[in-house]
């Protein structure tokens, strides 16, 4: 058997009760249904546009009225003017929105303290009294919420019919309309903007490029301040416009979407939006794929010396999130199976597959830096897995797909705890270090910069829906002969997980001792050495994070 499937996850002796995700939804739940980022200090009391999108297309068949709460939340929100310092733009979806006051109550006083600070550092020229004025803060630095917003609205259309689109709204980014607009006015926007972005990219890719100064460097969900870095140790250049695998996906889904949302649209506006989605598929498969490697890259950037256009070939999970998408759809079979059937199998090797799920980069690159990146070759996230398990099921590989949801759902029962993402170290085996405390001697220290927040929103989601799915026990209906032939060997190489379904047998599964603990100071300063040697633009920027 595969070490993968053999070495046991671990714990701490404090988390050895079986977490309820219906109780955690309701601790990151507003009274409106909008779900907060997580029940944990930095992302309580914050709204996520990525993170909300995701969380209400996973409880889509589960909880609807979460997905009514986050369309109309953000589509209330919905850039409608441009301001470089929050990178608003007209119809973008934001990515971060903070209050004072939510829904009638103060929030807390950390909070509050991360607003202030978020205000201080986005927009370093204003006054004390101008920071002090400040009630609320909305960013829009991320490219993808925007396409996950229209796949949404057309998801829920999908299942639940098309009244949404009439569903009135208040733009609080324009309070002097003098009128109310409706979903489908915001998709009608949304669209407009990928569109316009599309046209506007040399590449054909929907990109990002920040406004900002400070802005995040990478506007994708793999946001971390090294998430992206070329496999011969240089940084990606983010001074430029780059352009993320996964986000292209999600962009043909949000155009080919768009003529049935917008059936008044006119004959040129859905010709314009069909003719840009089979460019983008195309520009996709062609500029990411890698042929020696059998792989895609998991995005492109632009030398800062010549301009010229660049793959970044980091083997990454970025592929496997792709996969739940259309971009593969109508393409020859041959074809298909040309670029699934080397992603599935390098998913499913060593490099990726671990006891807990896929790891955010391949553990082939766990020296491109000395810590604990963010999201790198020692990081699961649970959401990430999700979606790969998703893309999985969509493409033909449903046994695989179950595999992955078995693997998620024992890391989060053995941690007792529904995290945001679990380390897992080279060795393959995974530790959960909830606090960052610990005294003991023989304790093995690892630099890294975040302790992972607990009831983190996407994660509780993605927990929740794999169970619903296995309640519904629907038989797998397996791909064609190609692709029961890549499952099975995939599945002969890793070994069938097998979901834990008693206490004894999670218990089992459990150490008594602390694996490890964090050293996150000492995290941070690995991180700023890093930036500052690889000449990042600023690297001051790092000083205070």
């Amino acid at each position: 058997m595969n070490p993968a499937a053999a070495v046991p996850l671990t714990a701490t002796p404090d988390s050895w009760g079986v977490p309820s995700a219906l109780r955690a939804l309701g601790h990151v739940l507003s009274p409106t249904n909008f779900p907060y980022g997580s029940n944990g200090h930095l992302f309580r009391d914050a709204q996520f546009g990525r993170d909300s999108l995701e969380v209400a297309e996973d409880l889509l068949e589960i909880r609807p009225e979460i997905a009514r709460a986050v369309i109309i939340g953000l589509a209330t929100l919905q850039g409608t003017s441009s301001d470089s310092r929050s990178e608003e733009e007209p119809g973008k979806i934001p990515h971060e929105h903070r209050a004072l006051t939510m829904y009638g109550r103060p929030i807390a006083q950390e909070s509050a303290d991360i607003l202030r600070w978020l205000a201080k550092y986005w927009r370093p020229n204003d006054s004390d009294e101008d920071l002090l004025a400040f009630t609320e803060l909305t960013n829009y630095s991320t490219v993808d919420a925007t396409p996950l917003y229209v796949r949404l609205v057309a998801r829920v259309c999908a299942h639940y019919g098309a009244g949404i689109l009439d569903d009135v709204y208040q733009p609080l980014r324009s309070p002097s309309l003098d009128r109310s607009s409706t979903i489908r006015d915001s998709v009608r926007a949304a669209v407009q903007w990928i569109a316009s972005k599309l046209e506007d990219s040399d590449l054909g890719m929907l990109e990002w490029h920040r406004m900002n100064p400070r802005g995040h460097r990478f506007q994708a969900w793999k946001d971390g301040a090294t998430s992206y870095i070329h496999d011969d140790g240089t940084y990606a250049n983010y001074t430029s416009p780059m352009a993320s695998i996964e986000v292209q996906g999600l962009a043909f889904d949000a155009l080919t979407a768009a003529p049935h949302l917008l059936a008044n649209a006119s004959a040129q506006d859905s010709k314009r939006w069909s003719k840009l989605a089979a460019a983008l598929q195309r520009n996709t498969l062609d500029r990411f794929w890698m042929p020696d490697r059998r792989y895609f890259a998991m995005a492109l950037d632009r030398s800062p010396k010549t301009g010229d256009v660049r793959q970044i070939r980091t083997l990454t999970s970025n592929p496997g999130a792709l996969c739940d998408s259309g971009i593969f759809d109508g393409l020859e079979d041959e074809h298909q199976r040309a670029y699934l059937e080397p992603v599935v199998e390098r998913l499913y090797s060593p490099e990726f597959l671990t006891p807990a799920g896929i790891r955010c980069t391949s553990i082939r690159h766990k020296d491109l830096l000395d810590y604990c990146g963010y999201q790198s070759s020692y990081t699961v996230w649970h959401k990430e897995t999700y979606d790969i398990a998703k893309g999985l099921r969509r493409q033909g590989f449903p046994l695989l797909a179950g595999d992955l949801k078995h693997r998620m759902l024992n890391a989060v029962n053995v941690t007792g705890s529904l995290t945001e993402f679990l380390y897992a170290f080279p060795d393959n085996h995974v530790d959960f270090e909830p606090l960052n405390i610990g005294s003991r001697e023989d304790q093995e220290v690892y630099f890294a910069t975040n302790v992972p927040e607990n009831e983190q929103a996407w994660t509780i989601s993605a927990v929740l829906a794999s169970k619903y799915g296995r309640g519904r026990r629907a038989s797998p209906v397996r791909g064609q002969t190609w692709q029961t032939e890549v499952e099975d060997r995939c599945l002969r190489s890793s070994g069938t997980v097998v979901l834990m379904q008693s206490r004894s047998e999670i218990e089992r599964a459990r150490r008594t001792d602390h694996g490890f603990r964090i050293d996150r100071q000492g995290g941070f300063e690995r991180e700023a050495a890093w930036t500052r040697a690889h000449e990042i633009e600023n690297p001051e920027e790092f000083k205070n994070l």
